[in-house]
């Protein structure tokens, strides 16, 4: 069995999950808590951290039948491979998600398109691209996963 990240309808994330639940299909819906600041009141949501992006735990022959899951679009491919995601990756996506705060970095010298590797943190060993710096953070690339890191450098 491998983890296999699937696209949604737009806002069909939760939608999605309860079906795949359903199934007894494992699946992994990247969330975190924020606070909102409403007009009268504020409020902690849980939000959403990759829209339309769920991680799905599935045997290779379960690939097909996702297709007609309810709001399912599609399976996400990497260099026209269907993109199998490690379990590793997974577990430091659920540990970044659980902490508080923001993560910090130090002395990270880079220009953009550089690669660095990763350290001081859950994504530690990972490699990522360099996509922009600025004073206040600088963003990265998670190159397995696709996703964007950005580190608070103040």
């Amino acid at each position: 069995m491998n983890w296999y990240a699937i696209y949604t309808k737009p806002r069909w994330e939760k939608k999605v999950l309860s079906l795949l639940l359903q199934q007894n299909v494992e699946v992994y819906l990247p969330t975190r808590k924020v606070k909102k600041q409403y007009t009268d009141r504020k409020k902690i949501v849980e939000e959403i951290v990759l829209p339309s992006y769920l991680f799905i735990h599935i045997a290779e022959d379960q690939i097909p039948e996702m297709k007609y899951v309810n709001g399912f679009v599609r399976f996400i491919y990497f260099d026209k491979k269907l993109a199998i995601i490690k379990n590793q990756e997974i577990e430091t996506l659920k540990k970044i998600l659980q902490q508080d705060g923001t993560i910090q970095i130090e002395n990270l010298d880079r220009k953009i398109g550089d690669k660095v590797t990763l350290e001081n943190h859950p994504f530690k060993g990972q490699i990522a691209t360099v996509a922009k710096i600025n004073k206040k953070y600088i963003e990265l690339i998670l190159d397995s996963l696709q996703i964007k890191l950005t580190l608070i450098t103040q």
